[in-house]
Order: structure tokens, then sequence, then C-alpha cells
């Protein structure tokens, strides 16, 4: 091959150079927009899921602020259920001990009352030394009903 081909190689590859030089100097601009244009929609894109995951937070804090507060409702109720059983107990040993007590004022009274019957018995010139009345007395049912109560 001689010079001239060699010349003509060369320019052409020179010219082929600057061809694409040209062409990627001619679309940089192009190319850098929509680089930066990528970037600002994946900036919005990032910032969107930022927002809904910001939201989803404050939803689920929400969530268990409620929670929270039945737990406490509950601990309340829980508390104020058994200040009530404690309550009941105590009401139920008062009454308890005033059954007791009207118990033995009932069996106070009876014994007050048979001994009263007693006296009466002894005092009675119609009742003989076993407790009994004699026949001819209207008021016999009476006195017997006493003692046999």
């Amino acid at each position: 091959m001689d010079t001239s081909a060699w010349i003509w190689i060369i320019v052409a590859v020179v010219v082929v150079i600057i061809v694409v030089v040209a062409v990627l100097l001619i679309t940089a601009p192009r190319r850098r927009a929509a680089k930066e244009q990528a970037g600002r929609d994946k900036a919005s894109e990032l910032r969107d899921e930022a927002a809904e995951r910001e939201l989803a937070a404050r939803e689920r804090q929400a969530t268990s602020a409620q929670a929270e507060a039945d737990a406490q409702q509950a601990q309340a109720d829980a508390a104020k259920a058994d200040a009530a059983a404690r309550q009941a107990q105590l009401d139920a040993e008062r009454l308890k001990r005033e059954s007791a007590e009207h118990r033995e004022d009932a069996d106070g009274l009876r014994a007050e009352a048979e001994e009263r019957a007693r006296k009466a018995d002894e005092v009675d010139p119609d009742v003989d030394g076993t407790g009994v009345r004699g026949s001819d007395d209207v008021g016999g049912a009476h006195s017997a009903g006493m003692r046999g109560a």
C-alpha cells in the first residue's frame, strides 16, 4: 500500500473520530438532562415511599397507643373488680358476724322465754310437779305450746 492510501485511511479514521466526538458533544446535554430527570424521578419515588412509611409508622403508633390505653383500662377494671371482691368479702364477714350475733340473741331470748315459762309453771297452782297443767284449765294449750316451741 502506498502512502496516499495510508493518508486516506488516517483521514477517514480522524473524520470518524471527529463525527463520533461531535455526536457525543451534541447529545451530551440531552443525556445529562435525561440522567437528571431519572434522578429526579427516583428521588420523587423515594420521597413517596418515605411518606407512605411515615404514614404507616404513625398508624402503627396510634394503634400501639390505643392498645396501651386498652391495657390500662383493663388493668383498672381488674383493680376495680378486685376492690369490689374484697369489699364483698368484708361484707360477707360482717353479715356472718351479724348472723352469729342474731343467733346468739335468739338463743338468749329463747332461753329467757323458757326460763319465764318454767317460772310461770312454778308459780301456777294448776301445774303439777311434772310441768303439765290440769285438764280443767282453758289456757293449757297455750302454755303447752310455749314449752314445745
